[in-house]
């Protein structure tokens, strides 16, 4: 966090100077802690299965997914035929691993083995085992690889396992073991680990002789022995096929693709056929480039059956191929001329026929992953993405391409993207709005109950009730919140709407084109007669004839009763009055409403209608009298505000702008409601944050609280604290994961002093969070001596475990700041820096603290 102590020093002529020392301008409270109360949209059931299902002896299906579940790390889950899915266990990227991509085995102990590519105790996978109820144990995790890529036992485990003959599981690790090019290695049930071969070492050329990186599942063939298959090297360096014997421990490398007609850089596991061949696939090579399917003995002989040419029959193979009951091969491609996949059948000769072409929609796109052939016949089968969620599918395939969705992974119901501020019921729980997300995908109204229970109690359908929720709710004095959708409703315009805190939604009004407003953003306010007061985001807007074209729709500004009845308050020109208004309404305590427009600020029949133009603060009365009051510029005020502005205890308003300012990043600003105009602070896309989208909101203590949605010790935005002086604190930087990013709505003073706020993304899903901010009480620096001399020496207080940096201005007006000296480290308790520039200017000091 930042703290800022300000001092102002002015030299005379004659190098004789008089000192005024300003109080620090910033809280008490120097730091802050950031809660993640809800991360939106988390796939609780999975997302992206990239692997095989493998049928249990009840029926049912198994399976896992690279992602999703309750930590984002993946999930094992059941389906039955009908498509009822169940989530047996969620990865938490502990010592249980993480992102599993291969699929489960069925052992001979009834339960199922698996692998994970990260996560275990050292980060590098993980080797489990699950009974079909669900009940869960970690078995192995493989030993962390150092810079050189080599470690004793593997790491990366990417394929599935297999149980042999002796009872035992067998698989590959990609990377790792002595060489770094890869192991094998087999567990007992009971999870006693053996390294049994590890891939010799690349030479300079990127060849060897028995392969490099085993993504693949191994396959015991009729004469004991594992089959498998290596990404790369090889003698080409294009990937190998390989066999193990299990009693004399040792590789015998087959063949070694060349990237001719062969193929080259084999993804999948081997299947052997009933003639007692191999048959598999390589992701590339070929004569189209695109991949093949090949036949191998198991002493090597070599064949290519057919080339991928990237049109019907699909490219890029990276699943196994499975047998059916007629002897052909069944297998899917993740690419297509479609661009989704497709499904195909092989004939041992390479003749390949599609049978279902991937649209990418409900059916599924990208599939991954082999097919699974099923005791009646037919194939199940998963995709990576698609789906009504774009998560993935599950479905089944007959032989002769008859083709069912079976499900699909689908996304929490509880919306994702909020950009709204929070609001507080009569209850204690507080309220908000998600733009996307809900059962429909067309946003949500949600509950956060005060001991952090989280509710979707509303999810839009974009029909008279609306769509896309782009404003925050009002609680009116009847105890019910007000609202407003984006679109839909009636005339596809908005929807303007009641709701009750257990999430009834009464439409009030559904929003008429550009006669009434179309896009209401910002949120209703509910005036001193009870009336809900709101803005359009575009409206009616001047048509001027020859030779100026019709403008577009500049916004409105309306009246709405608690009934539903509208009026037309006001429709902005895109002239001084300003155009396209974002923020909310905020009604001044002389009954007067005061708000922003995002641009125009400039005469309707400028000379130069191309003029970059920065948005407008105004005022209008409940009456509709309406009145521009500041122009913005984009100069050392700002430009673009969204915000909604905050009045003061004193009377005057606050408020952000999202551009401009000394740095071009945006500023705080406050101003008189007679329009005069003062600039607090300008951003510098440091710490302190960037493009600060939200208005402000008093805290506790009687500072202002709000975010900046970019910039700040990540680039992922900031919580910020400003006085009324303008001394500016830095709070906190968002990291994008579980706190979330992009914070673009104003914070909220919950009932416990605490603030509440929303981030637009990031969290577990990326889908944005619900966050609390708790405020701490570490000091602001303050100044504590000044010493003149051929020099001038100010000194301050510090605190250990802080950086602190003296900066100085010229022109507290201009916001424009310069560093002296190096960053100070606090643990001493107090720093000092001597200034030896004596100029005939003025210069204004501060200090500012933040961790280091």
């Amino acid at each position: 966090m930042i703290k800022t102590a300000f001092l102002e020093r002015a030299w005379a002529a004659i190098l004789s100077a008089a000192f005024l020392v300003l109080p620090p301008l910033s809280s008490e409270a120097a730091g802050v802690t950031v809660v993640n109360l809800h991360s939106f949209d988390v796939y609780v059931n999975g997302e992206i299965p990239y692997s095989s299902l493998v049928q249990g002896a009840n029926g049912l299906f198994y399976g896992t997914t690279y992602q999703g579940g309750a930590a984002g790390a993946g999930v094992i889950f059941d389906v039955a035929s009908n498509g009822a899915v169940n989530t047996l266990y969620s990865f938490t990227n502990g010592v249980d691993g993480a992102l599993p991509q291969a699929g489960l085995t069925l052992a001979n102990d009834g339960n199922f083995y698996g692998t994970t590519v990260e996560g275990g105790t050292n980060g590098t996978g993980a080797l489990f085992r699950i009974t079909p109820a669900g009940v869960f144990s970690s078995l192995y995790s493989f030993t962390a690889v150092p810079e050189s890529g080599d470690n004793q036992d593997g790491a990366y485990p990417g394929g599935s396992l297999i149980q042999a003959m002796d009872g035992n599981l067998y698989g590959t690790a990609s990377a790792g073991g002595a060489n770094g090019s890869g192991t094998l290695f087999k567990i007992s049930l009971g999870g006693s680990f053996q390294l049994v071969y590890a891939f010799s070492a690349l030479d300079n050329s990127g060849d060897n002789s028995d392969g490099y990186e085993p993504e693949s599942a191994l396959i015991q063939g009729a004469d004991t022995n594992l089959y498998g298959t290596t990404y790369g090297g090889g003698s080409n360096g294009f990937g190998t096929v390989f066999a193990y014997n299990i009693s004399q421990s040792q590789v015998t490398p087959l063949y070694s693709f060349q990237n001719g007609n062969d193929g080259a850089n084999p993804l999948a596991a081997l299947v052997q056929g009933r003639d007692g061949d191999f048959y598999g696939t390589a992701s590339e090579g070929g004569s189209e480039t695109n991949g093949t399917i090949f036949k191998i003995t198991s002493k090597g002989a070599f064949t290519p059956l057919h080339s991928f040419s990237d049109g019907i029959d699909g490219a890029n193979p990276a699943a196994p191929l499975v047998q059916g009951t007629n002897g052909d091969f069944y297998g899917v491609s993740a690419n297509s001329l479609t661009g989704f996949g497709v499904v195909f059948e092989a004939k041992t000769n390479g003749a390949v026929m599609t049978l279902h072409k991937f649209l990418g929609k409900s059916d599924g796109a990208t599939p991954a992953a082999g097919l699974v052939l099923t005791s009646d016949g037919n194939f199940f089968g998963t995709t990576s993405s698609g789906g009504s969620n774009n998560a993935g599918t599950v479905f089944s395939i007959t032989s002769a391409g008859a083709f069912t969705p079976v499900m699909s992974f689908l996304g929490g119901f509880d919306g994702n993207g909020p950009q709204t501020p929070l609001v507080q019921g009569t209850n204690g729980s507080f309220y908000g709005t998600a733009y996307q997300g809900g059962s429909a995908g067309y946003g949500t109204v949600f509950e956060l109950t005060t001991n952090g229970v989280f509710n979707p109690i509303y999810s839009f359908t974009n029909g008279q009730d609306g769509s896309f929720p782009a404003a925050g709710l009002t609680l009116g004095t009847d105890g019910n919140l007000y609202g407003e959708s984006f679109t839909g409703g009636a005339n596809d315009s908005g929807v303007l709407f009641e709701m009750t805190p257990q999430g009834t939604l009464t439409v009030l009004h559904s929003m008429m084109d550009f006669t009434e407003g179309d896009g209401p953003v910002g949120g209703l306010a509910q005036g001193t007669n009870g009336n809900f007061y709101g803005i359009a985001y575009r409206g009616e807007g001047d048509e001027l004839g020859p030779p100026y074209p019709a403008l577009p729709w500049w916004g409105t500004i309306f009246k709405v009763t608690p009934g539903g009845k509208l009026t037309d308050l006001y429709e902005f020109t895109n002239g001084y009055d300003g155009a396209n208004p974002k923020g909310s309404l905020t009604l001044g305590i002389d009954g007067s409403f005061y708000g922003t427009a995002t641009s125009a600020g400039v005469p309707v029949f400028t000379p130069h209608p191309h003029v970059p133009t920065y948005g407008t603060i105004f005022k209008i009365t409940p009456g509709g009298a309406f009145s521009p009051i500041y122009r913005f510029t984009n100069g050392v005020d700002g430009g673009i505000p969204f915000c909604k502005l905050l009045q003061w205890t004193g009377g005057n308003f606050y408020g952000t702008a999202s551009t401009g300012g000394t740095n071009g990043h945006g500023t705080v600003f406050e101003i008189t409601p007679a329009g005069s105009f003062t600039p607090l602070y300008s951003f510098t896309n440091g710490i302190d944050g960037a493009t600060p989208d939200a208005g402000l909101v008093q805290g506790p203590d009687g500072n202002l609280y709000g975010t900046a949605s970019a910039g700040g010790a990540y680039g992922m935005g900031t919580i910020f604290e400003i006085s009324s002086s303008g001394g500016f604190t830095a709070l906190y930087s968002f990291q994008g994961t579980s706190d979330g990013s992009t914070p673009v709505a104003p914070l909220f003073l919950g009932a416990d002093g605490n603030l509440y706020g929303t981030a637009s993304l990031g969290g577990e899903s990326d889908s944005g969070t619900v966050f609390k901010v708790v405020l701490s009480t570490t000091p602001a620096p303050k100044f504590t001596s000044i010493v003149s001399g051929p020099a001038l020496t100010v000194s301050w207080s510090t605190m250990p475990g802080q950086m602190y940096q003296l900066q100085f201005a010229t022109d507290l007006t201009q916001n424009a700041w310069f560093n002296l000296g190096a960053p100070t480290n606090g643990a001493a308790g107090s720093a000092s820096f001597s200034d030896t520039n004596i100029g005939k200017l003025q210069r204004f000091y501060r200090v500012y603290s933040y961790p280091p």
